[in-house]
């Protein structure tokens, strides 16, 4: 039942250049969506951290992710493009705008793939 109600998540992306397609994941601070980007027609994924200032603890937290990814820049980390904050249903939160992957680390580790990297 939580599963299905952390993908029922709603984006609040109005007034952004930003709709959103499909939710594409969960993690235990927040849910990601496909999106699209307007003007350039660019697939991005957007991270929905809600309630990001509801607590000290999970402001701390939202703060320490936002500004670890704003600084990295590596060819294997995925870059935060776009951030912007909205009123939601239970206070704010914050979006995270970044490159749309086609799947995820844990995928990767797990496939055929990966292990005849390793095994090389």
């Amino acid at each position: 039942m939580l599963e299905q109600s952390r993908m029922d998540v709603r984006f609040h992306l109005e007034g952004t250049p930003y709709v959103a397609e499909d939710t594409i994941g969960t993690g235990a601070y927040g849910v990601v969506c496909k999106a699209k980007h307007l003007p350039s027609q660019r697939a991005v994924a957007i991270k929905k951290i809600p309630r990001a200032f509801a607590a000290h603890t999970l402001a701390k937290r939202s703060l320490r992710e936002v500004r670890i990814l704003r600084e990295l820049r590596h060819e294997n980390i995925i870059a935060v493009l776009d951030m912007f904050t909205a009123e939601g249903t239970h206070g704010r939160d914050i979006y995270m705008v970044m490159d749309l992957m086609e799947t995820d680390l844990h995928q990767i580790i797990h496939s055929e793939q990966y292990r005849k990297i390793c095994a090389f």
